[in-house]
């Protein structure tokens, strides 16, 4: 859907801006106890989200970031594949998510690619 991709672009500018503050050690020179709070308090967001969003930010290489500023991925399928990654899931597991993802979503016009 649209709004999905909308947000998907936004959430890839968050994790962009959130990258240069961590590499830039942002939370401590900014005076927050922790990046969680840094994102809470400067893009008010809701504190799931912003742990979310560090989780992200922490894990992603820029290449994939930009594919979701691009919409060419969701933040939804990079949050999930990413936890997936981490819990040990091998490539071809992945890949079925995405393929059980598609079939479920089929019928769905504009909605954005895994």
């Amino acid at each position: 859907m649209r709004g999905e991709a909308q947000i998907s672009r936004t959430r890839g500018d968050q994790l962009v801006w959130l990258k240069v503050m961590l590499r830039h050690h942002g939370p401590a020179r900014f005076g927050y106890r922790n990046p969680v709070d840094l994102v809470v308090s400067r893009l008010d967001v809701r504190r799931d989200l912003a742990r979310e969003l560090v989780y992200l930010a922490q894990r992603l290489d820029d290449e994939r970031i930009e594919r979701m500023r691009r919409g060419a991925v969701s933040y939804v399928r990079v949050l999930e594949e990413t936890r997936l990654m981490e819990a040990g899931a091998s490539a071809d597991e992945i890949a079925r998510t995405r393929t059980w993802a598609s079939t479920r979503s089929a019928g769905s016009a504009g909605s954005i690619g895994a």
